[in-house]
């Protein structure tokens, strides 16, 4: 539990900051407070009905501190989105890259994926869901993560058929399909307010990819 007793405590209310820190940190400091705010906001309000009153008053900043770091509530969706994609792919291939099994490494990583939707169902909301709301600036973002899971995938798989354990190899439009069939599943339980059940769907994915190329 905080003390809001504390020096520390003190030093994040509104219009306070830590003199202890340099201009750089204590700008990425609203920076990321202001991001988690609008994650909130997006997911329990979604993109429509949320305003830059709610992401200030959340974040307990000012309009003019929002204005300082985003363009407007589109572009504060849009890097919400980008620090959230990175940190879950970023996750995800770093768990991949330690499972020497090629098979094993498709699992666990359709698993550590599914499991992030559990874990965190408020950003999950957000990147697959709100950011849709973009428009036009979403679907290229979209295109990039979806080719990142793939270019995963393709990586295992290939590996897989080198060794032969697999009969036949992987091909671009295949491994595309079934990384996006991952990504409506994930969205399904997410639709549903089933987050927290995601994973229990891991093992019939990986089934699923691995049987495409048996």
């Amino acid at each position: 539990m905080v003390d809001k007793q504390s020096p520390d405590h003190r030093a994040r209310g509104r219009g306070k900051y830590d003199r202890s820190r340099s201009q750089r940190e204590r700008r990425q400091a609203q920076r990321d407070a202001l991001l988690d705010a609008a994650t909130t906001v997006f997911a329990t309000r979604g993109f429509a009905l949320a305003t830059v009153e709610l992401i200030v008053g959340a974040a307990g900043m000012s309009r003019r501190t929002f204005y300082e770091h985003f363009v407007d509530i589109r572009d504060i969706l849009l890097r919400v989105h980008e620090r959230a994609a990175q940190l879950a792919f970023g996750l995800v291939r770093d768990l991949a890259a330690s499972e020497p099994d090629p098979l094993q490494r498709i699992r666990g990583g359709i698993t550590a994926y599914l499991s992030m939707i559990a874990s965190y169902p408020e950003i999950a909301s957000v990147v697959l869901r709100e950011v849709r709301s973009a428009g036009p600036d979403y679907e290229p973002r979209r295109e990039l993560e979806t080719t990142r899971y793939a270019s995963l995938l393709f990586e295992a798989l290939a590996i897989a058929h080198a060794q032969g354990k697999l009969s036949r190899p992987p091909d671009e439009l295949t491994v595309y399909a079934l990384a996006t069939s991952v990504e409506a599943v994930a969205m399904r339980y997410i639709g549903r307010g089933e987050a927290a059940r995601a994973p229990e769907a891991a093992d019939k994915l990986a089934d699923l990819v691995i049987r495409a190329f048996l």
